[in-house]
């Protein structure tokens, strides 16, 4: 191509044009060592003429234009003149460029090839030895090579799956994103497995070479299941996350940042913050939302149960298994996000535990042998001082520092309360909707009530005393007499006006306490502390007779 080039300029014009690259310039005794040294040099072309028709250099001599590619020069254009007539030089230029061009597009082809074929060994390579269920497709949809998880997971050899179509293992066809190279896709597909149609979630991410796509990666999350919420069931976004002060705009405006970065995550604050609406926003708003999202309470589950809900169960483990064992929440959670809320009542023997899922993304069943890889991303809260508890000795330090990369500290409702009639207009609207029912208005002399308050429950509390004036306000307008009572009752003083008798064997009694209890310091977990505290009964306790009752 380069030779016809330079021979259709040729005829063009009365010169005769050669391409002479560097290695065989001794072939042609005009293009001497001292004129190559001298134009990979300088850079610069070198005319020869006679010395006596200098003047006349337009129209009689030599011309020797260095050729680059990548800055360098690789070669020499060689233009003798071979008439009298006036060359214009640009023209000769031009020929120049469409060298370099074409050699650029030759080079370019080159290392295409050679760091193609150096990514598939590489990929080849980390496959063989990965326990995560992937697969690698060239640009036509075909099985190019698999890891030994996905052999596991799809129930098929390697095999039986290298040259196979995508469109052939599921039934439908797969879409790919090609326009962001560093945001990998998320879809459900319907594999056709033994038979049998069951729909996964996978991760399909194109691999690059120069910026052209060569390749796909595909993972498989988890097997589609209804047992847990999925995004399109959550209730929360970043959207119900209400207040317009300093506070909640920068914990709000910190968790959207860190939404799409896959990285673990501590939200601090007191109970009824909305720490778990924090964790439903930023897993909508994460490159998994796709996946599930499930939440677990660690305080509410007695610790020889959590291990079971955390890691699951093999058949057999203990009295009153299933026989058939059961996945934990970190297998059920695989691919999506996993919210550990109240991770500091957690046991030491569970944090050790917890540590090693960090660590190794791997989890144990209890009476099992095997680990179960988890593709997971873990999203923390508590209430408690965690610093003072590692100083304490009563949670450890590597787990810690693994669960505190990324801290949101969510302020409570007495530091921003600004936001109270923001929040309370926010909910009496969703709530009032709910129910079918108008919404309701709060007199000045209601909002004064309702501004001394301490708010210990926080958004939570507001949320309660919300339903309550729904519920019991007959009218359109709320005035101090409507409030619940105990925002009436002044701070520190709740407990002595309290007449607090728990008869151990009367279940109607305790249900009559409990709910005054419940409407002196709210339903939110902070307030059924305090009720476990004044009846001298721990929280798990109180937490199964409540149920027990069918109080929520």
């Amino acid at each position: 191509m380069i030779m016809d080039i330079c021979d259709l300029y040729e005829h063009k014009f009365p010169v005769q044009i050669t391409y002479v690259p560097l290695h065989s310039t001794q072939e042609h005794a005009v293009v001497t060592q001292e004129l190559i040294d001298s134009i990979v040099k300088t850079g610069f072309p070198i005319f020869l003429a006679e010395k006596e028709r200098v003047e006349d250099s337009h129209r009689h001599g030599e011309w020797i234009l260095p050729i680059r590619l990548q800055l360098k020069v690789v070669g020499l254009l060689w233009v003798m003149f071979t008439s009298g007539k006036k060359i214009p030089f640009n023209e000769i230029e031009q020929v120049v460029a469409m060298i370099e061009t074409y050699l650029s597009m030759e080079e370019k082809q080159r290392q295409y090839t050679v760091e193609n074929r150096k990514l598939r060994q590489e990929l080849k390579g980390f496959l063989e030895f990965e326990d995560k269920p992937l697969l690698l497709l060239d640009r036509q949809g075909i099985v190019t090579e698999c890891s030994a998880g996905v052999q596991t997971v799809l129930g098929l050899n390697r095999s039986r799956l290298l040259g196979e179509t995508i469109e052939r293992l599921t039934s439908e066809k797969v879409k790919v994103d090609v326009t962001n190279v560093f945001k990998p896709s998320f879809q459900t597909v319907e594999m056709k497995l033994e038979g049998k149609r069951e729909k996964w979630h996978v991760q399909i991410k194109p691999t690059y070479v120069q910026g052209e796509v060569v390749s796909f990666m595909i993972k498989f999350l988890k097997k589609e299941t209804n047992q847990f919420k999925q995004s399109k069931d959550l209730l929360y976004s970043f959207q119900d996350i209400i207040g317009s002060s300093e506070a909640i705009h920068f914990a709000r405006e910190m968790a959207r940042r860190i939404a799409g970065q896959d990285i673990t995550i501590l939200l601090r604050g007191e109970s009824g913050t909305g720490k778990e609406m924090f964790a439903q926003a930023v897993h909508r708003k994460s490159q998994r939302a796709q996946g599930p999202f499930v939440a677990i309470n660690c305080a509410a589950i007695p610790d020889n149960l959590l291990e079971s809900e955390l890691f699951g169960y093999e058949s057999g483990a203990f009295t009153g298994a299933q026989r058939q064992g059961k996945a934990g929440r970190f297998e059920l959670a695989h691919g999506g996000t996993i919210f550990l809320d109240e991770i500091g009542d957690m046991s030491l023997h569970l944090q050790a535990k917890l540590l090693r899922v960090l660590q190794e993304r791997k989890v144990e069943r209890v009476g099992g042998t095997q680990s179960v890889y988890v593709d997971v991303r873990i999203i923390a809260a508590t209430h408690r001082n965690l610093e003072e508890m590692v100083q304490k000795k009563t949670f450890r330090e590597d787990l810690y520092y693994r669960l505190n990369v990324i801290p949101i500290t969510i302020p409570p409702v007495r530091e921003r309360k600004e936001d109270l009639p923001i929040l309370i207009e926010y909910f009496m609207k969703r709530l009032s909707n709910k129910e079918k029912k108008q919404p309701k208005y709060f007199s000045k002399d209601a909002y004064d009530l309702i501004f001394r308050y301490p708010w210990p429950g926080n958004v939570r509390e507001i949320v309660n005393m919300v339903e309550h004036v729904i519920y019991l306000e007959t009218g359109d307008l709320i005035t101090a007499d409507s409030l619940p009572a105990y925002l009436k009752i002044k701070e520190g003083k709740a407990t002595s006006q309290l007449q607090i008798n728990v008869a151990p064997h009367g279940e109607e009694s305790f249900k009559q306490q409990v709910l005054h209890l419940l409407d002196v310091y709210g339903r939110h977990t902070e307030g059924k502390k305090r009720i476990a505290k004044e009846m001298g009964i721990s929280l798990p306790t109180l937490y199964r007779r409540l149920k027990k009752l069918k109080i929520r």
